[in-house]
């Protein structure tokens, strides 16, 4: 009986370029580890195994890397590593891998079924390039997609962005939340009390990756506002990034160096996020944010910006918490009107829940591989 199961269970890669901390790598080791064992066998394959969330893959699961920093240098062992794999179905879910995935499907005529993971909203992010490039993504996006067996869009928003803006056809594109493991989030969140969070101080917390599309600056500028109505606040930024050098700058222009720490990228930022008296998501454009879930999931009060896309999704219209526009005047404004408000969070980081969510995405993979 159980060679038989065996022979029947599913075999599905999953394809990370990295296992450095990010969004798309994070919800990724997330499906591997809560996918019923006994229906599929997951395999992660990156192209390098060195990274903070090596330490998460679970043991069980096989580990294959092609020791590439850049795909381009890796796709000759990555097209001899998914021959040799036979897997029954690929999971991709980064724009240029994706196309490079969908590409090799064709070339190599291979079986396996491909799933698509859209990792933000491409007409979003097209606008940051430069004419002729976006032109060609646009083209690769028309293309290459509909050659996907099926398209998950982290929010409707970004489904509806692939349909209208990229001609992808409705069916092929479901919509899956991004699931959130919150036992794990509440207990690291539990674990200590920040020793920086001072009595009598207005603590405000924002955690992601120092790159343009978090809007730093912006959140940079909104605080400095904000003290002009709450001179007591204090500003955590919990991430790394490109942009360290630029933001400290436009710190001191500020004169916000005593207002403002730069705590840089910690394993677990959740007792800051727990014990704050505000999180901030200042985005100029979002996928679908994990960190405004696990904040949900910490009890925070939470003030978003408004960007495609997402954030109106996960707070209900402002049900769960407020929105401002993508401004620093917006923002300041929208922080200053909810330190004074009641919390509105609830529950609702507890929709996300990785126990509500893989079971869509197994719906998913029976799906195509039936």
């Amino acid at each position: 009986m159980k060679e038989i199961n065996k022979k029947i269970k599913k075999k599905i890669a999953f394809i990370l370029p990295s296992l450095n901390v990010g969004g798309a790598e994070r919800v990724t080791l997330s499906i591997i580890k809560a996918l019923d064992k006994d229906k599929y066998t997951p395999i992660l394959i990156t192209f390098n195994s060195k990274g903070p969330l090596h330490k998460e893959i679970p043991s069980s699961v096989r580990l294959y890397s092609v020791e590439g920093m850049r795909l381009r240098y890796s796709i000759i062992r990555l097209v001899k590593l998914i021959v040799h794999l036979q897997a029954d179905c690929i999971f991709s879910t980064l724009g240029y891998v994706n196309f490079a995935i969908l590409i090799l499907k064709r070339l190599l005529r291979l079986k396996a079924r491909i799933i698509i993971r859209e990792s933000s909203t491409p007409s979003r992010v097209l606008e940051r390039y430069p004419a002729y490039k976006a032109r060609l993504y646009k083209l690769l996006y028309r293309r290459l997609y509909p050659w996907a067996d099926l398209i998950i869009a982290q929010c409707d928003k970004m489904r509806q962005d692939l349909i209208k803006n990229f001609g992808i056809k409705p069916g092929k594109v479901v919509r899956i939340y991004n699931p959130v493991d919150t036992a794990v989030v509440l207990s690291k969140a539990n674990a200590f009390f920040p020793g920086e969070y001072k009595g009598g101080r207005i603590n405000i917390a924002a955690v992601g990756r120092l790159v343009p599309a978090k809007g730093y600056d912006l959140l940079l500028r909104a605080f400095c506002r904000l003290l002009e109505y709450e001179p007591k606040a204090h500003l955590y930024i919990i991430g790394d990034g490109p942009l360290k050098i630029e933001l400290a700058e436009l710190c001191r222009s500020l004169r916000l160096e005593k207002k403002v720490s730069f705590l840089g990228y910690l394993d677990n930022p959740y007792p800051y996020i727990m014990h704050a008296d505000l999180y901030v998501l200042s985005s100029r454009w979002e996928g679908f944010p994990n960190t405004l879930l696990e904040a949900l999931v910490c009890g925070a009060k939470v003030v978003a910006t408004d960007c495609d896309s997402g954030p109106r999704e996960i707070l209900g219209d402002e049900k769960y918490g407020m929105l401002a526009r993508v401004d620093e005047l917006s923002l300041c404004m929208k922080m200053k009107q909810y330190l004074k408000a009641n919390n509105r969070t609830s529950n609702r980081g507890f929709d996300f829940s990785l126990e509500r969510i893989i079971g869509k995405y197994q719906r998913v993979f029976d799906r195509v591989l039936s």
